[in-house]
């Protein structure tokens, strides 16, 4: 597999299968190795999970810790991880009145645009909308 190491690299997907959540996180890789650690942001709106390539240096003033896998993983094993818990937390804009139907979904950014950073992604839950 190619390797993608770039400053600029980015992933940006919305939907709502667990399918494209693993192509997505398999993008991710691209550009790096492993996820080595993760954090939950549950203060935002919405929650964020931010999966590591690697562990950054502490500071005090984090308002969630960063927390190592047992072991590094990679996209298609931490993929249980991170649908285990879009299932536990919900969207926090309001459900979209739509002509059509509306389910949950995900927003996966890679969100290194800016710079160099510890974080290979961010994921947060979003409502999908699914047009007649």
């Amino acid at each position: 597999m190619t390797v993608e190491a770039m400053n600029n690299f980015e992933v940006v997907v919305e939907a709502r299968s667990s399918q494209a959540l693993g192509m997505a996180l398999d993008l991710v890789m691209l550009s790096h190795n492993r996820f080595v650690a993760w954090r939950v942001y549950r203060v935002t709106k919405p929650p964020v999970l931010e999966l590591y390539w690697s562990k950054p240096p502490h500071t005090a003033n984090e308002m969630a810790p960063v927390q190592d896998f047992m072991a590094p993983l990679t996209a298609q094993g931490v993929l249980p991880n991170v649908l285990q818990w879009l299932e536990s937390v919900e969207p926090t804009e309001p459900k979209p009145d739509i002509d059509g139907s509306v389910s949950k979904g995900f927003r996966l950014t890679s969100d290194c645009k800016e710079g160099w950073s510890y974080v290979a992604c961010r994921i947060m839950p979003v409502w999908a909308l699914h047009g007649k």
